[in-house]
């Protein structure tokens, strides 16, 4: 049986949500899910007083064959004080794609522990959530070149273990 756990500001329905989407071949649950989790955590940011998902989430592969739901959002955060669901200072937008998956990572200290317990039939691994976001004033979201350079970043990331 694998679990995520530690994993910031998700309910235990949100974890396991992102568990089964991640943790069997590939992306099982649907996209929009995955986004939208992701989004009901990002909400619950003290300094967050809006978020707007901005496109459709879609599963992508990276070279090495990994999926990861892409998704993109706008969100006002305010620089001071929220009081009474109103920002007492100054809100900002900012335009952001983002990624996410999970993956195992060996929790053995040394090779000679990991292949003793290979020999044994025993794992011991931690299911982590990867997330990489690139960000932009919403301003900057007319210009082209300004999303494309995100977009490339967001290529650019690969999660090394299978």
């Amino acid at each position: 049986s694998r679990s995520l756990s530690s994993i910031g500001s998700f309910t235990s329905g949100e974890q396991l949500l992102l568990a089964k989407a991640f943790l069997d071949a590939g992306v099982t649950a649907d996209p929009e899910q995955v986004a939208t989790t992701m989004l009901t955590s990002a909400a619950r940011s003290p300094s967050v007083v809006r978020i707007e998902q901005t496109t459709s989430p879609l599963v992508v592969s990276d070279s090495a064959g990994r999926s990861y739901v892409q998704y993109a959002y706008e969100a006002a955060r305010c620089s001071d004080e929220i009081y009474e669901g109103e920002c007492l200072g100054t809100t900002t937008t900012r335009a952001t794609i983002a990624r996410v998956t999970v993956s195992a990572i060996s929790q053995y200290r040394t090779n000679t522990e990991r292949q003793r317990m290979n020999e044994l039939g025993q794992v011991r691994n931690v299911d982590v959530l990867w997330v990489i976001t690139a960000s932009y004033p919403t301003q900057a979201n007319a210009d082209q070149t300004v999303a494309a350079t995100a977009q490339s970043v967001l290529n650019s990331f690969t999660v090394p273990f299978q």
